[in-house]
């Protein structure tokens, strides 16, 4: 007898729809982006605009509080807050370390302090931020799918194997018994959907950090410019973060459609995201591949862009080049999602560490003299920003499909092995030799290629098992 995937879970009558869930997780997509764009614009200016000594100790504490939040505190703090308030409370913080720029130039006196106190506000609330934001979309892959199997209009049966006969068991979604001729085998859906989730929020965060680059390198070029650059960045981060009111409150409602609501979060889940890595394998497993963008990243910063293009490129374009990779990520993301529902994620997210081999192959082996010319970088940074596209998009959708109900925690542990790779790569890389620099990349990406294909079986073989 075929299972009913008609089924209806234990849902209140104030049920979300699909169209709901998804269109709540393009809203905080565009302010999460937008926020975030304004972040990573400035800071890449921050040399320029706040001197070499300031610019590069406020750098620093800005990731010092990113990476020590995320390791000791983020969960927790999640958790207490709850997904949506810790999205608009990070964001909101956010807005500080924008706004020390402005601040730089109208008051020299307050410079030193406002970049100090600014960055390490902003880095913590980026720990806690990000692991947000992994929740939410964990929340709203399980919200939305739980929508689809509560109205059969949305539901797509294709997506799901035919039935077996299985004894009794929870709703993995709802937390309620249900028999086995009604329980609905949601993993297809869901793997499905998070390749949907991730590819448009990928698409949203690449798309605002393109625009606002550039629309940075062409106002600060205009007479006048750095004041209004800057206040278009404060205005755009705030506004985006007070957006964050609007968007639902995914979690909540989950939680008050299972049967038996989850224990209230308390602060003994400070090292959720270490517990997670140290009691399930394929967490570890997946670190190779967040540190494999990590290292590739800090490589074309430190060495490309100081050796290559610095040196081969008129200052003006340099901005220009570096949207190269920005842009191929975000028109890439949802032909790259597309690709993961029909070939499933572990070719497509092969790929992108294939591209990042590549291009540090590349780089190691050719002169720098060979390597400036637009006709070489061009085609060199597009084939990056297909890696950078699956590290922001199909990446994090294999995190949710293998962690599930650990949405913040994997996406602490993202924080961890990725920015812990770029900040070990910083201080590492201008003491070592180019090729030095390529080995530790290359290591690393032929590392995270094994370990993901190992975890992908590991998921493989729970799935047929009913496990995680």
């Amino acid at each position: 007898m075929d299972a009913d995937y008609t089924h209806q879970p234990d849902l209140q009558m104030n049920a979300l729809t699909p169209s709901q869930v998804y269109s709540s997780f393009v809203v905080m997509a565009a302010c999460f982006s937008l926020n975030h764009a304004c972040v990573t614009t400035v800071l890449s200016l921050a040399s320029t605009e706040l001197g070499p000594q300031l610019g590069g100790l406020s750098s620093g504490l800005l990731f010092l509080g990113y990476t020590l939040t995320a390791l000791l505190l983020s969960t927790a703090l999640v958790a207490a807050m709850g997904q949506k308030s810790a999205l608009a409370s990070g964001t909101a913080a956010y807005c500080l370390y924008v706004s020390v720029f402005l601040v730089a130039i109208f008051w020299e006196e307050a410079k030193w302090p406002a970049a100090i106190v600014g960055s390490l506000i902003g880095g913590g609330a980026a720990g806690w931020l990000w692991t947000a934001q992994g929740g939410y979309m964990t929340s709203s892959v399980e919200a939305y799918v739980a929508a689809q199997l509560a109205d059969p209009v949305h539901l797509d049966t294709n997506s799901l194997p035919d039935s077996r006969p299985r004894e009794e068991q929870e709703d993995p979604l709802l937390g309620n018994r249900v028999p086995a001729s009604t329980a609905p085998r949601t993993g297809p859906l869901k793997e499905r959907a998070s390749s949907k989730f991730a590819s448009v929020f990928s698409l949203i965060y690449l798309a605002a950090e393109l625009a606002l680059k550039g629309a940075s390198w062409g106002i600060l070029r205009l007479p006048g410019g750095r004041p209004v650059c800057f206040a278009m960045f404060t205005t755009v981060a705030v506004v985006s973060s007070a957006g964050m009111l609007w968007i639902r409150d995914v979690e909540k409602h989950l939680n008050s459609s299972r049967s038996t609501p989850r224990a209230a979060p308390s602060f003994s889940r400070a090292l959720e995201a270490l517990q997670l890595l140290r009691s399930d394998v394929k967490m570890l497993l997946m670190y190779p591949t967040q540190m494999a963008f990590g290292f590739t990243s800090s490589f074309l910063t430190y060495y490309v862009t100081k050796d290559i293009v610095n040196k081969y490129f008129d200052e003006a374009t340099i901005p220009l080049l570096a949207s190269v990779i920005s842009g191929t990520a975000a028109i890439l993301s949802l032909p790259a999602g597309w690709a993961a529902t029909r070939l499933g994620k572990l070719p497509v997210v092969g790929a992108g560490l294939a591209c990042f081999i590549l291009v540090t192959l590349t780089f190691m082996l050719a002169e720098p003299q060979t390597l400036g010319r637009w006709s070489v970088m061009v085609p060199l940074y597009v084939i990056y920003g297909y890696g950078r596209c699956t590290f922001e998009g199909q990446n994090k959708a294999v995190m949710a499909d293998f962690f599930p109900q650990h949405g913040a925690a994997w996406g602490a542990n993202v924080i961890i092995s990725s920015g812990g790779a770029s900040a070990l790569g910083f201080i590492l890389f201008p003491i070592m030799t180019k090729t030095q620099m390529a080995l530790v990349c290359l290591v690393v990406s032929c590392l995270a290629l094994v370990c993901y294909t190992i975890a992908n079986a590991i998921h493989y073989k729970e799935k047929q098992h009913g496990g995680k």
